[in-house]
């Protein structure tokens, strides 16, 4: 399995998950609301998602 402690990231993971955080931020935030409902929001939630779920698989 591959780790951070491998050198196989470059970011940490307190860096990785503060990263995770704020890129998910405006589709956790419900002032975001009315962007859930546009053409193409499931497509890019699926997109932000999917980007660190592939990096964290073994």
């Amino acid at each position: 399995m591959r780790r951070y402690a491998d050198g196989v990231f470059a970011a940490g993971p307190e860096a990785a998950a503060g990263a995770v955080f704020q890129a998910t931020g405006r589709f956790r935030d419900p002032g975001y609301h009315e962007e859930w409902e546009q053409p193409g929001a499931e497509a890019e939630f699926t997109a932000v998602v999917d980007l660190p779920l592939r990096g964290l698989r073994p």
